[in-house]
């Protein structure tokens, strides 16, 4: 995947790469299975996306 940004966004995307994402804060709920199979089909258009 390739992301371009503009001026500084580049950079701070380009700092994440390869970093564990965050989970919820204490007292809120994951996002539900669904919802992250969904913006994984339609957000970054793969098919056999599946739920952590």
């Amino acid at each position: 995947m390739r992301l371009y940004g503009q001026g500084d966004n580049g950079v701070v995307v380009d700092a994440l790469h390869d970093l564990p994402v965050a989970t919820p804060h204490s007292g809120c709920p994951a996002s539900g299975p669904q919802f992250v199979l969904w913006h994984g089909r339609q957000v970054f258009k793969r098919p056999g996306a599946q739920a952590a």
